[in-house]
């Protein structure tokens, strides 16, 4: 009897052992993964953010050419800078204004959604190799 009650304690504290490692490495799983997201989404955000900024410039240059072009074309280099700076003013003043709530419920939304599709994956892949 002693022997048996020593077994069961045995394999008791083994499935706890088990039990406690699992659950540590679900949680560095789960850190790495959202490690992983938010390394790739800044990748992403730099690259989006350079994007941008070079097409910003290039908007620019194409203002101020398009002004020069114009005010040639009316004898009057402001009225060239005023019109082309008007729908700039109205695009920058419509974007100033709308709520982005829109953008930023799907980039939260897409970010968890990858987070849990590859907690999922690399759940299946370890029972995948447990069995």
């Amino acid at each position: 009897m002693p022997e048996e009650k020593e077994n069961k304690n045995k394999y008791d504290q083994r499935l706890l052992t088990d039990l406690k490692e699992y659950v540590e490495k679900r949680i560095k799983l789960f850190s790495l993964t959202i490690a992983e997201q938010l390394s790739l989404m800044m990748a992403l955000t730099i690259q989006k953010f350079t994007g941008i900024a070079l097409l910003t410039g290039a908007m620019f240059f194409v203002s101020i050419g398009l002004a020069f072009f114009i005010g040639e074309l009316l004898d009057s280099l402001s009225a060239g800078f005023l019109i082309v700076s008007v729908p700039l003013f109205i695009v920058g003043f419509i974007f100033f204004r709308k709520k982005s709530t829109r953008f930023t419920e799907h980039f939260q939304a897409k970010f968890i959604e990858k987070t849990i599709y590859r907690f999922e994956k690399e759940d299946k892949k370890s029972s995948m190799r447990g069995e």
